[in-house]
């Protein structure tokens, strides 16, 4: 009786070293995220400034986004697409963005950026290289948040339910010194 009386007074503790000890034999592994839940955004409507809010309102943050997306099953049932442009995706992206189908593209001699004409056709052929559909989740990211929103207003438009956008964008991915592809 006495050991549960201790375990239980030091359940924190022992949960702490576990946890250290398992972070430490991983080396760059992922920890799974067991507060990540694949049907409710974290992030509040009233907590997205008005420009960065969508017809859907499903928001994560970069930090919310890594958790959700730590384990590879999560990723199995997720599309994770990076809007910017192409030269912006060149430069680097999160490691986990499963492609670049950016919303615009830069114009002629890098004047200002025009639609993408084919984002619509290449977000469903990347949905059905999965093996997912118009029902599961899809994650956009761009710079600061202000193309994502877009690219989620028009994925809206045709039907889909359940895409999330990345309030804080690639500048927060960066900020919060997320896993990084060169």
């Amino acid at each position: 009786m006495r050991m549960k009386e201790i375990l239980k007074r030091n359940q924190f503790i022992i949960v702490f070293f576990v946890f250290i000890t398992l972070s430490a034999c991983g080396g760059n592994q992922v920890v799974p995220s067991t507060t990540s839940t694949a049907t409710s955004a974290p992030v509040s409507t009233t907590d997205v400034p008005k420009n960065k809010r969508t017809d859907l309102d499903l928001y994560l943050t970069s930090a919310d986004t890594f958790k959700l997306l730590s384990t590879e099953e999560e990723r199995k049932k997720t599309l994770f697409i990076d809007v910017r442009t192409e030269e912006e995706y060149d430069n680097g992206t999160p490691t986990l963005v499963d492609d670049n189908v950016p919303m615009y593209n830069k114009g002629e001699n890098k004047k200002p950026l025009v639609a993408n004409p084919d984002f619509l056709t290449d977000v469903a052929d990347y949905l059905e290289g999965k093996g997912l559909n118009k029902e599961s989740r899809i994650i956009l990211i761009c710079r600061e948040g202000n193309r994502s929103t877009r690219a989620v207003n028009a994925l809206a438009k045709e039907g889909y339910k359940n895409v999330y956008h990345v309030i804080d964008g690639i500048d927060g991915w960066k900020q919060n010194k997320l896993p990084w592809l060169e």
